[in-house]
């Protein structure tokens, strides 16, 4: 075997490796944007249908103060915060955003809704723009996925030529 056909051969397995590298890339933005759109969905439904949403008093039981970009690259302050909160004599917890100044122990009122498995969860998402902005990144990523997939399939195939 000639040198020229040796290098041929090493080129092509490690295209053929790259191929695979890009595959799992693929596959994994893939399952992330479907197991996170499918997740996304049926959350925003099941606060959607809920047929009891209503008010509660929590209280702060850790803060973590953080910034994101707002309007116009403008930094915007917020507080996420772990709660407690108790509806109906049961207790539950979780986690949320203020937009305002909270410390621990303080109290504060959330916004809660009856999930279909009968407890009492604070919204991920509560209205249709956020909603619909979520999905779009969620499709992309599915979209990304299948690209690439595409995209390796294409490069791991053999190029035609005989010798």
């Amino acid at each position: 075997m000639s040198k020229k056909s040796e290098r041929q051969k090493e080129k092509r397995k490690q295209t053929i490796r790259d191929a695979c590298i890009v595959g799992v890339i693929a596959l994994i933005f893939l399952v992330l944007g479907i197991i996170g759109l499918v997740n996304h969905k049926s959350s925003y439904n099941d606060y959607k249908d809920s047929d009891d949403v209503r008010k509660v008093d929590a209280v702060i039981t850790y803060v973590e103060v953080k910034s994101r970009k707002g309007e116009y690259d403008k930094k915007v302050t917020y507080w996420k915060a772990d709660v407690d909160y108790e509806v109906n004599g049961e207790e539950y917890s979780g986690t949320t955003e203020f937009s305002t100044e909270v410390k621990k122990g303080d109290t504060r009122q959330i916004e809660v809704y009856h999930a279909k498995d009968g407890s009492y969860k604070i919204p991920e998402i509560t209205n249709d723009t956020a909603y619909k902005i979520w999905s779009i990144l969620y499709i992309g990523s599915i979209v990304l996925g299948v690209i690439l997939g595409i995209i390796c399939v294409v490069v791991a195939l053999p190029d035609g030529k005989k010798k």
